[in-house]
C-alpha cells in the first residue's frame, strides 16, 4: 500500500470540507484552531 497516495487522495477528498464544521471551543487550545487547516496521523 502507497501511504502516500492514500493521503494525498485524503487530502484532495476533504478540500471541499474545511471550515465548514464547528471547533471544539470547550478546549481553548482547540477553540483557537484555524478551521482552515486538517491534520492527520498514520499509526502502523
Amino acid at each position: 500500500m502507497n501511504y502516500q497516495q492514500v493521503l494525498n487522495q485524503i487530502q484532495k477528498d476533504i478540500q471541499p470540507l474545511l471550515g465548514t464544521g464547528k471547533l471544539a471551543d470547550y478546549i481553548p487550545a482547540l477553540a483557537g484552531a484555524d478551521p482552515n487547516k486538517f491534520g492527520m496521523s498514520v499509526h502502523t
